[in-house]
Formats: structure tokens, C-alpha cells, sequence
């Protein structure tokens, strides 16, 4: 079966899906995704999660968005 990979928008290391935790924008605020929402989405890795406090770093995912608290 093939391995399907994304890369993780915070570190840039590429990995299976099933490593990485998918965020979506939804009406205007960064969600964590359920696993068919569309969207714009980012991946990223769980350990890579505490970096998200720099806005440089959120905003090579999204611009101009509500990051809330994402869980």
C-alpha cells in the first residue's frame, strides 16, 4: 500500500498523515480537522504544537486568521 506524505509546515520534515495532526480554517478561525474536512489545511507534527506562539511560523500556514486555542 502507499504511504501517503505531508509535510509539517513548522519543522518542514515530511511524514505519514497518520503522524501528523491536520488544522483547517473554519469560518474564519484554525480548527483541528476531522479527518475529510476540505478547506485550506496545514499539517503539522504533535511535538511541533508549543512552537505555534510565534506568528512568523502561524503565518506560513494561514494569514489573517482567528488562531484561537487550537487543541
Amino acid at each position: 500500500m502507499k504511504m501517503i506524505l505531508r509535510q509539517c509546515f513548522v519543522c518542514r520534515k515530511r511524514d505519514s498523515v497518520d503522524n501528523l495532526i491536520r488544522l483547517v480554517v473554519e469560518d474564519g478561525k484554525v480548527v483541528r480537522a476531522k479527518r475529510r474536512m476540505g478547506g485550506r489545511g496545514a499539517n503539522i507534527h504533535k511535538e511541533c504544537m508549543s512552537q505555534l506562539v510565534s506568528p512568523k511560523v502561524r503565518s506560513r500556514a494561514f494569514k489573517g486568521v482567528d488562531w484561537g486555542l487550537v487543541e
